[in-house]
């Protein structure tokens, strides 16, 4: 494993360099003992390159090299750009606390839009970044090239190479669970806030909502009372009962509407009696008791002459 030489960045990533492998590895005798295989070996000799690969095979491969070297560098940008963030975060002694909040609130959303889909219509509309960036951009430059300063002094000159002159970060054991619930913990107070700003306009709607569906629920709950009062209707009462309570309902319908004609009549009549004054009522009364002496004597001469019809 070696050093590969390349871009300013590509020097720090190992490259590894295998030896190529001779085409031709069989000794003298062996070709002399095989003489088929001499002569296919000089055919191949022509057909490929001392790495065994031919035209195509060979210029596939170093399409492949530097793809995977843009590739490397790429993520050697990034990478170095995003432990210098994770650095002002540690260490923020050169940033205000406007910029720090946010620079914590930005990281925080990125993260949230690299989760679920489900939160991104919570999520607020993303913001220019150009104010934060630019007061970020210029801290992370003065700072990698302190970097760059300490690393050129480490590595240059023939000697051994001098210790560095900063004190490098011990590893924390559980850093990763922290850092991993700091992001949790900064995800939940964002969506807490945005929970807040639209809980009004939510509630009113969930209000609205639960309503609806009580109301559905009710009338659902009476069509149910309805139809299980009409199926005990249905096991009382038969057809043949059904018809004759019919019958008999007529009959009394009947039967009322003539005693209510004869109470309109009779009605009719005392209210006639009534307008003829208080002497009226007097003979009327001696009438009555009239009627029921000759009804009194009547019965007793019919029982005195039973043999009369």
């Amino acid at each position: 494993m070696a050093l590969g030489v390349g871009p300013p960045g590509t020097d720090l990533l190992p490259v590894e360099e295998e030896p190529p492998l001779p085409l031709n590895t069989v000794t003298p005798e062996e070709l002399r003992a095989h003489p088929g295989l001499a002569r296919l070996l000089r055919g191949l000799s022509c057909a490929l390159g001392p790495d065994g690969l031919n035209a195509p095979l060979e210029r596939d491969l170093r399409q492949a090299e530097a793809a995977l070297a843009l590739r490397r560098r790429t993520w050697l940008r990034w990478e170095t750009l995003w432990r210098g963030v994770q650095e002002l975060r540690r260490d923020p002694r050169d940033l205000e606390p406007p910029v720090l909040q946010a620079l914590e609130r930005a990281l925080a959303l990125a993260e949230l839009r690299r989760g679920p889909s489900a939160f991104a219509p919570l999520l607020p509309p993303a913001q220019d970044p150009s104010p934060l960036r630019a007061r970020l951009l210029p801290e992370l430059e003065r700072r990698l090239a302190e970097k760059t300063g300490e690393l050129s002094d480490y590595h240059g000159g023939g000697g051994s190479p001098r210790p560095p002159k900063f004190p490098r970060a011990p590893r924390r054991a559980g850093g990763s669970r922290r850092a991993y619930a700091e992001v949790l913990g900064r995800c939940g107070e964002v969506l807490g806030r945005l929970a807040g700003q639209s809980c009004a306009g939510a509630q009113a709607e969930l209000d609205g909502r639960r309503a609806e569906y009580l109301e559905v629920k009710g009338a659902a709950m009476l069509l149910k009372i309805r139809l299980e009062e009409l199926g005990v209707l249905l096991d009382t009462y038969p057809p043949d009962k059904v018809d004759a309570h019919r019958r008999i309902r007529a009959g009394l319908e009947a039967e009322s509407e003539r005693a209510a004609a004869q109470a309109s009549g009779l009605r009719a009549a005392l209210a006639a009696f009534g307008e003829l004054g208080p002497e009226f009522g007097a003979l009327a009364g001696e009438y009555g008791r009239l009627r029921e002496r000759l009804g009194h004597r009547r019965w007793a001469l019919r029982q005195l002459r039973p043999h009369q019809p």
